[in-house]
């Protein structure tokens, strides 16, 4: 059992992820981001025992399952139907996958682990595996050691899916001898941080819990003390089905993000590096309070070196991909997600390798 004061569980989106990557993405830009504070002789893993739940394994055997390209497309289209989407939202979602090129593998496998996560039994075996680590985590925690879960893109779906069925507010009036449930009332997880949140997103194919009432929150009722959602300006996995719910400011925020050093505006590291990612984060694990100049100063640092020049054409470009998208719901929010992100970095990607020079 460590000694040290806090867990860190974190929990990674989609793609592949060799074991123990996302663990120290998340390490390294953490003690990046105390860097822009001028804290340099501080790193996380002095206070925090930081682990990893991984389960792109369980996603990739069935990619490898559907190895052949036009074999997995058809699987998809099977799937969507399967679930009752009409034949022509799966023709265009089929359509939406069939333009990714080579160059755009990043993209398929991507939106391919949403689907499997969503309609396939990967999906159960997962949440089962996650709940299961979820309570060990609390069960291993002494009585001083405080508990964070940190998920990240596809990886907030499966934190909030499987929270929602692990947690209960009441768990005499919901009883079920089969189930164990943890009652809120009774345990609490410290804080939850959704990057790049997905959740409502993912809903729409798996109907788990819908993200806007689910006990996954912070509020008197809610599974966690602290809530914080964190969002990229111009990350578009977020646009549609944006989370929004309302946090109580005591009990955690909306961290809205906009700097950006690489194409990849989903990045996790890029997420946690940043100084409004770190600042909250400290006063949990330490009571540290970092200024509103602190703040202000380790913004500067951070935006050195990062897109200035063509940042208001970067903005216009995703405000257009955005009207064009409109106000859409229901499951057609999935098929525009695809389609919006993959024409949002086809538009950016030489403005942002040009002025970094990459």
């Amino acid at each position: 059992m460590s000694n040290r004061e806090h867990i860190i569980l974190v929990v990674h989106g989609m793609g592949t992820h060799p074991e123990g990557a996302t663990r120290q993405r998340f390490i390294e830009g953490f003690n990046e981001g105390l860097g822009f504070f001028g804290i340099e002789d501080w790193n996380l893993e002095k206070v925090a025992e930081i682990r990893e739940f991984n389960y792109s394994e369980f996603i990739d055997d069935q990619q490898k399952n559907d190895a052949e390209y036009a074999k997995s497309l058809a699987n998809v289209k099977t799937m969507l139907k399967g679930r009752g989407f009409t034949e022509k939202f799966a023709k265009s979602m089929i359509d939406e996958f069939g333009k990714f090129e080579d160059k755009d593998q990043f993209f398929y496998s991507s939106w391919l682990d949403v689907i499997y996560y969503s309609l396939l039994l990967q999906g159960v075996y997962i949440r089962v595996q996650l709940a299961k680590t979820i309570a060990q985590t609390l069960k291993d925690a002494n009585v001083n050691q405080k508990v964070h879960i940190v998920a990240h893109s596809l990886g907030t779906a499966v934190v909030h899916d499987t929270l929602a069925q692990l947690f209960v507010k009441d768990s005499l009036a919901s009883y079920d001898h089969r189930i164990t449930k943890i009652d809120t009332a009774r345990t609490k997880i410290d804080s939850v941080w959704m990057v790049a949140n997905v959740s409502r997103l993912v809903n729409l194919l798996n109907g788990i819990a819908d993200p806007n009432h689910s006990i996954v929150h912070s509020d008197s009722g809610g599974c966690t003390k602290y809530f914080f959602n964190v969002a990229h300006e111009l990350d578009p996995f977020t646009w549609f089905k944006e989370y929004k719910r309302s946090i109580m400011r005591s009990r955690g925020s909306h961290i809205n993000t906009s700097v950006i050093h690489q194409v990849n505006t989903h990045d996790l590291k890029e997420y946690v590096r940043d100084p409004l990612f770190i600042q909250p984060f400290m006063f949990l694990l330490k009571g540290v309070v970092l200024t509103r100049e602190n703040l202000v100063e380790a913004r500067k640092l951070h935006k050195q070196n990062s897109v200035q020049d063509d940042l208001h054409e970067i903005k216009a470009q995703a405000q257009v991909i955005k009207d064009v998208g409109g106000v859409i719901d229901g499951v057609q929010s999935v098929y525009t997600a695809v389609k919006s992100s993959h024409e949002f970095y086809e538009r950016v990607r030489g403005m942002i390798e040009k002025e970094l020079d990459l």
